[in-house]
């Protein structure tokens, strides 16, 4: 399966002297092609603090250097890493649903139901 990355940005429109937000994105590329080979390993994706908040909630944020980097290889070892456990965890529930070959499970016996007596009702 082709995994790709995509980031998306504000962008500041002004229209009838109104300002209005719009999406733009900025980053989209595959990190992993169909057949689950690594594509462009030798990238690597910048997102700065910046694009963790904004200049009304965080002041001064644009004027701040640092930010998170990740290489396309890294990523693409990730979703593998992830794809394993998820493929073990569906084993397990899959060996779960068919129990263990030559066990069988006995269905819990049901309580009775509950009966008021004559003494009871006092």
């Amino acid at each position: 399966m082709e995994v790709k990355v995509m980031t998306w940005r504000p962008r500041r429109i002004e229209a009838d002297g109104t300002t209005i937000l719009e999406e733009a994105q900025t980053e989209d590329s595959i990190f992993r092609a169909a057949n689950g080979s690594l594509v462009n390993g030798e990238r690597i994706l910048h997102i700065g603090l910046k694009d963790f908040g904004n200049q009304y909630d965080c002041p001064g944020i644009d004027g701040i250097p640092g930010g998170v980097t990740i290489s396309f290889s890294q990523l693409y070892n990730m979703v593998r890493k992830g794809e394993a456990i998820k493929q073990k965890t569906k084993q397990k529930r899959e060996l779960d649903d068919v129990g263990l070959l030559g066990v069988q499970k006995r269905q819990k016996a049901r309580s009775p139901p509950e009966e008021l007596g004559a003494q009871d009702e006092d």
